[in-house]
């Protein structure tokens, strides 16, 4: 079952606790991309504002 990003995330996000069964590769590959996405921005946020000196 193929998967978009927006369903991916709000599956992780509801079944985070749940340890039984796999995740699909859709599902797996867009949280990651998710995750990565959100640190990338993160990051660049921060070196905006100048919190990279704070946090070093």
């Amino acid at each position: 079952m193929t998967m978009t990003l927006e369903e991916a995330v709000r599956s992780v996000l509801t079944r985070y606790a749940a340890f039984n069964g796999r995740a699909g590769r859709s599902e797996f590959w867009f949280w990651v991309l998710f995750v990565i996405g959100v640190s990338v921005a993160i990051n660049l946020a921060s070196l905006t504002i100048g919190l990279l000196g704070i946090l070093s």
